[in-house]
């Protein structure tokens, strides 16, 4: 009895301490993938950053092993309508309309933590200057694309950046080349061409725009009296998408474009609105019990109207009994209400068409019968 008792125990312990490091091996590989992932990190986390995460999940006995992947960007503003974003892969896009800020020296960029992370640096359309010293020292930094819409690069913008080995640029900023890549030893610069865009009485959404790229036109608002017609390409060999739209897009060709949006005289059509009365009958018994509703084409046919139509009750032939009939102005449906005596009601109505940019406004009155029987 003794030595069963012993086993028993025994028995009991090995259990205890096998579930003890079950629980101790879990935990382990629960905690451990994110302290892998922190040192496969290759950037700094930047401050006030934010961060995507995704996780990949593996199947692993009785448990599940979670393995994050952060996807880390630092992005804040660099002018009063630009933004910078730096990305895990080294690229520092700097996108929005106007000019960057200019700066003192290198040392107060809002990127000062991170320069050493910047590999590529893209400028895209719509951003019209590089701030002064903005990328002094970026000594990581290899390549530069900068759009046709910049019209400035501010002195030593890329200052002592002595991997950079590619800029790309305008062609119309060949005189901010000199002293912009000072302490570059190997860059090389090409320029690529682009062709001024003139719009009269409208805008576009580039001044400048090298060959192949989409061009959006907005034409000015209509003076009072006029309204847009059509686009007009007075220079160029511009072909517009759709010409009697205010805004269309066309594709830069290589050459200088000039285009003009006309409008025209708002000298409208009048309405081509009818309308005729009918004949309906409502039976008294009915209409003892509740209302009755006719539509419009019970009591009247409209046809050929140019813009909204409305409907406006006027009167009824026994003005007493006026109150007894409701039209919707939307619809033009007429509710009569119960307990209406029997006899042959007159209503007239109006009917109202708003017209639109080629026909005037007009109303007609219509009157039609319902007979209670």
């Amino acid at each position: 009895m003794n030595k069963v008792k012993f086993i028993s125990v025994l028995l009991t312990a090995v259990m205890c301490l096998s579930l003890s490091v079950t629980q101790a091996y879990v935990f382990a590989d629960e905690t451990a993938p994110s302290e892998v992932n922190a040192s496969e990190s290759s950037h700094p986390v930047p401050s006030g950053s934010e961060s995507q995460t995704e996780t990949d999940s593996a199947q692993n006995g009785r448990f599940t092993v979670v393995k994050s992947k952060n996807v880390k960007t630092a992005t804040g503003m660099c002018g009063d309508k630009t933004v910078w974003l730096l990305d895990d892969s080294g690229t520092m896009t700097i996108s929005g309309v106007g000019d960057m800020y200019d700066f003192e020296t290198g040392d107060i960029v809002p990127w000062k933590s991170y320069k050493d992370s910047i590999l590529a640096v893209v400028v895209s359309s719509g951003v019209s200057s590089v701030g002064e010293r903005a990328f002094d020292g970026c000594k990581n930094l290899k390549k530069v694309t900068i759009s046709e819409t910049v019209m400035k690069i501010g002195s030593n913008a890329f200052n002592d950046c002595a991997n950079l080995n590619s800029v790309s640029m305008d062609e119309n900023l060949y005189n901010s080349y000199a002293g912009v890549f000072a302490g570059c030893p190997v860059v090389e610069v090409s320029f690529f061409a682009s062709f001024p865009i003139i719009v009269n009485s409208g805008v576009s959404d580039v001044k400048r725009s090298s060959a192949g790229r989409k061009v959006t036109l907005t034409a000015d608002i209509a003076e009072e009296g006029k309204r847009f017609d059509k686009w007009i390409v007075n220079r160029g060999e511009a072909v517009i998408t759709v010409v009697d739209e205010r805004t269309a897009t066309f594709v830069m060709p290589s050459t200088s474009v000039e285009i003009t949006a006309t409008y025209k005289d708002t000298e409208r059509k009048n309405n081509t609105l009818k309308a005729r009365g009918k004949r309906t009958t409502l039976k008294r018994r009915k209409l003892r019990k509740k209302n009755q509703k006719l539509s419009r084409t019970k009591v009247m046919s409209v046809w050929g109207a140019k813009g909204r139509v409305r409907y406006r009750l006027l009167s009824v032939s026994k003005s007493k009994y006026k109150k007894y009939f409701k039209i919707n102005s939307r619809t033009g449906a007429v509710t009569v209400k119960q307990k209406l005596r029997k006899g042959t009601y007159t209503v007239r109505c109006r009917v109202s068409v708003s017209g639109n940019e080629d026909y005037k406004s007009m109303s007609k009155t219509v009157s039609f019968k319902i007979k209670v029987k």
